[in-house]
């Protein structure tokens, strides 16, 4: 991917369709959103936000320790499966998203999400050991086996988390007709990780591979 500068804003190239330019002064940083993660690069002194919807996001990498390598795509997959034993105490999954913990050794995958009302802890557990279940990718079924890979966390969020993720990043320029919840958030996000961090009402760890 490249970007370069013309008179008065930026153009991309790149493999994705449905870019947005919206123009924006800001000082000193153009935020560039890729799937609405932000990173800073440094342009002059007027800036725009490319708000870059990732049309081919689901072939692309998301989690990853170590052999491993699971898209959006597994990861939604994975919670879909998890939620459905939420279908007989009428709750659902309101929203998710996911990061990589490496401060562990090993490092192990991260999924927060917010549903819509409260359960037991019998009920979340069984939902971490399905999640951890559900990444049938090869190298991480593998390397959970061999414990190169942590157990999954689980961590359940209190309600309302999401919509603070949102403001955020309106603060920041973004339109809310165009966003959408970052389904992996990468450790230069570290302002929409302590939103997720402060947020935490329990947490659970997989036996899945116990």
């Amino acid at each position: 991917m490249s970007i370069r500068s013309t008179s008065h804003h930026v153009s991309v190239g790149s493999d994705y369709n449905d870019s947005i330019l919206v123009r924006f002064d800001f000082s000193p940083y153009f935020l560039v959103f890729f799937n609405l993660l932000v990173y800073p690069v440094e342009y002059e002194r007027h800036y725009s936000i490319l708000l870059a919807h990732m049309t081919k996001l689901n072939s692309n990498l998301l989690l990853t320790i170590n052999i491993d390598k699971n898209t959006e795509k597994d990861l939604q997959l994975s919670v879909e499966a998890a939620g459905k034993l939420f279908s007989n105490e009428k709750l659902e999954v309101v929203d998710f998203t996911s990061h990589v913990d490496l401060s562990t050794d090993p490092g192990h995958y991260v999924i927060c999400w917010e549903v819509s009302g409260e359960a037991g802890d019998d009920l979340p557990r069984e939902c971490c050991n399905c999640l951890d279940r559900s990444f049938v990718d090869a190298g991480y079924v593998g390397s959970r086996k061999v414990k190169t890979i942590g157990a999954l966390e689980l961590r359940v969020l209190k309600t309302g988390t999401f919509q603070k993720i949102l403001e955020h990043y309106v603060e920041l320029g973004a339109a809310v007709s165009q966003f959408k919840t970052p389904r992996c958030v990468v450790p230069a996000n570290s302002t929409v990780l302590q939103i997720l961090c402060k947020n935490v009402v329990k947490s659970y760890f997989s036996t899945a591979f116990y």
